[in-house]
């Protein structure tokens, strides 16, 4: 009876850590139009073909500099390929790349001050 029970407790921490760990792993699909250490050089009109596309920035440390990395951020693969489409006509060296949920967290809207405090 105590192996059942003790099996069963296992089991059940199994599961629940596996739910956790699996939560935490969702994927997003983004479209990454550039990279730049002076975004404030963009403006508006240079990151608003689809009208509903909000662009986020994502600061990144690369050869020792401080760089923005303006992306778009969506729900499905396929919405990342349509719209990757959509960014090449603009820029052309628009990437696909995917971000963690704790990364996307991390990301704040291009065109405001500072990043967001979570």
């Amino acid at each position: 009876m105590k192996t059942l029970i003790f099996s069963t407790l296992l089991l059940l921490s199994s599961i629940a850590t596996f739910a956790q760990s699996n939560k935490s792993s969702k994927i997003y699909y983004c479209v990454q139009v550039c990279s730049t250490e002076n975004p404030h050089l963009l403006k508006p009109k240079m990151v608003s073909i689809i009208p509903m596309d909000t662009a986020m920035v994502e600061l990144a440390v690369v050869n020792n500099r401080m760089v923005s990395r303006i992306l778009f951020v969506y729900e499905t693969e396929d919405d990342q390929m349509t719209y990757h489409t959509s960014w090449l006509k603009q820029w052309h060296n628009a990437i696909m790349v995917t971000r963690t949920e704790e990364q996307v967290k991390n990301l704040f809207p291009l065109f405001t001050n500072t990043p967001n405090e979570n």
